[in-house]
């Protein structure tokens, strides 16, 4: 609740806070070239986790499926498969295909309980021959936190499963082209206990959880840890994502409905920079009714019980629209000629798209837990200088999916950063027409955070009454004459009685 409150503080009074402030924009540097990625890579990085065996939760409206991820615009979805999958299971993969939406499939843990063991390798892709999605997938996925549920010797089951299960799909024509993931690990250092499986996969897993705080917090440890298992294979983070049940205390520390709307797109530019191949929010849909936001597990998702869309789904659904890119890329190296000069913790991404055109993402790896009210995360200088005047178009997705403003023909970009990932989509070959001056904060914006359906920020105190600062020497001044008066009295009475 306080951090609802302070983010909209943060965020929504850019304009006062800089006014205030009245900060000197940084000078940025020469600009130089910067590598720039395709758009459409960033966007195919952007996954998401689906329960589709779950058929008592939203998960079993399988019409909401199709439609919330062609909304959302995410083109990979994670699932698992259990044995026996649900009877249309392999039926809505084959639609989702046909959306435009591929799945990473998990084998051998799905469903499975303590003291079970894991599904048989040979009869797990029998079922998914049979289904008819041998040759659509994604990939496929080794076990799933085992280390949460095979008891004491459960790397000694995963390790010769992991060989069999990447053995079995390279041998298997029906299965040509598709890679084979490695293990999860639900306790980061029990990736020891794995050791090396580079032989055994194709590329790497990780589950980074942030417990309430900013991406860069984890990703740098997470990354070195998974090369225990993977060494320098790819790595791909299947699992991720915030709770917002903020009355729980087990498990993943909870953010509120505000701060995960600012954390998840930062989230996924953050993991992209890092060189993770592609990264699957966890989930899609909250799972379970909990009023009471005490069951972490109940709130991870982009979606309410009902499908309706909370703030995050709607940031992401945005930064998503902003990157997309559905004309043709060169395959040969394309650079950017830019320099950002900005405060502490600031990060930049560019992106180019088949039009010509450039994404700047720019953010600070802020954490909104513990900053919520510091001097750290108000709103600072940044400096964008550019190798030639363009146009630029300034989006906040987090806050509106509106452009705030485009400035025409421009060099320099001038504004103040806050907690918020800010896109300009820069447009050299468009440079032309009457130029539009970066007059004040390029950034600026009355938008504040959605706050959703949680719990809404306490109201702040009544201010106190004001009172002249000359009431308080006066008023002890009173009361001191007073008391002088009361000992006089009493001396005078002593002495009258006395004669």
């Amino acid at each position: 609740m306080v951090v609802a409150s302070g983010l909209v503080m943060l965020i929504g009074c850019q304009t006062q806070i800089a006014a205030a402030d009245a900060q000197s924009p940084p000078v940025a540097g020469p600009v130089t070239p910067h590598a720039a990625a395709p758009a459409s890579r960033f966007v195919g990085s952007i996954g998401v986790n689906t329960h589709l065996n779950y058929l008592d939760t939203p998960y079993g409206d399988r019409q909401a499926v199709r439609q919330t991820l062609r909304s959302l615009g995410v083109r990979h979805i994670r699932d698992g498969l259990p044995v026996p999958p649900a009877p249309d299971f392999f039926a809505t993969v084959r639609s989702l295909r046909a959306d435009g939406v591929g799945t990473d499939l998990v084998i051998g843990t799905t469903l499975r309980k303590k003291g079970q063991a894991l599904t048989p390798v040979g009869p797990s892709l029998s079922l998914v021959r049979k289904g008819g999605a041998a040759s659509i997938l994604d990939s496929i996925e080794g076990p799933n936190e085992w280390d949460h549920r095979g008891g004491a010797t459960w790397a000694a089951q995963v390790r010769p499963y992991q060989h069999d299960l990447y053995t079995a799909v390279h041998a298997d024509p029906a299965f040509a082209g598709v890679p084979v993931i490695g293990p999860s690990v639900a306790r980061r250092d029990r990736r020891r206990l794995l050791g090396d499986l580079s032989a055994s996969l194709d590329i790497g897993n990780n589950h980074t959880y942030m417990r309430g705080g900013p991406t860069n917090a984890e990703i740098g440890s997470e990354r070195r840890l998974a090369g225990r298992v993977s060494r320098r294979k790819p790595v791909i983070a299947t699992e991720t994502g915030y709770t917002d049940a903020l009355k729980s205390i087990k498990g993943k520390l909870p953010v509120s409905e505000a701060v995960a709307s600012v954390y998840v797109p930062r989230l996924f530019a953050e993991f992209f920079a890092a060189g993770i191949q592609r990264t699957y929010l966890y989930e899609l849909f909250d799972q379970h009714a909990d009023p009471k936001l005490v069951d972490g597990e109940s709130h991870f998702g982009l979606l309410y019980l009902d499908k309706q869309p909370k703030p995050a789904f709607t940031a992401l659904q945005r930064l998503i629209a902003i990157t997309a890119d559905t004309q043709p890329v060169s395959t040969a190296p394309v650079n950017f000629d830019y320099s950002v000069s900005g405060p502490p913790r600031q990060h930049d991404l560019v992106l180019h798209k088949g039009d010509g055109s450039f994404v700047l993402l720019l953010w600070r790896d802020l954490n909104l837990k513990t900053d919520g009210f510091g001097t750290d995360a108000k709103p600072q200088a940044l400096t964008v200088r550019l190798g030639a005047p363009a146009r630029v178009d300034v989006q906040r997705p987090s806050l509106s999916g509106s452009k705030l403003r485009t400035l025409q023909g421009v060099s320099t970009v001038k504004g103040n950063i806050g907690a918020d990932l800010i896109a300009l989509t820069i447009s050299p070959r468009a440079a032309g027409g009457s130029p539009v001056a970066n007059a004040g904060d390029a950034f600026a914006t009355t938008a504040k955070p959605a706050l959703g359906r949680g719990p809404k920020p306490a109201s702040p105190p009544p201010a106190k009454a004001h009172r002249p600062t000359w009431l308080v020497p006066v008023g002890a001044a009173v009361v001191l004459l007073l008391l002088g008066a009361l000992v006089l009295a009493l001396v005078t009475r002593r002495r009258a009685r006395r004669l």
